[in-house]
């Protein structure tokens, strides 16, 4: 068996060790660690990028001292609990 040939068989066979258990196995569709709880800080300006940039979290809580962006943001996440002082958030 030329060296070549040998090397080509090896990295294939490797490849295939290495790739065959999570074929067959599969990853997990329901674990408890697909999704996080994310509380946001500050939801207007550069937090409602955050937020739009995570928007397929679980949002359950929402922060921010302008009531009316606070009320904005809610509409989008109404499960989330919404608090103006963000000691109290971190606090619950």
């Amino acid at each position: 068996m030329k060296r070549r040939t040998f090397l080509k068989t090896a990295g294939a066979a490797g490849m295939i060790g290495s790739t065959a258990p999570n074929l067959l196995l599969g990853a997990a569709k329901d674990s408890p660690n697909e999704k996080l709880n994310i509380g946001i800080i500050g939801s207007g300006g550069r937090g409602s990028a955050n937020l739009r940039g995570v928007s397929s979290e679980n949002i359950v809580a929402l922060c921010d001292v302008n009531g009316q962006t606070l009320a904005a943001v809610q509409k989008k996440y109404p499960k989330a609990k919404t608090y103006t002082d963000w000691r109290k958030m971190i606090d619950d």
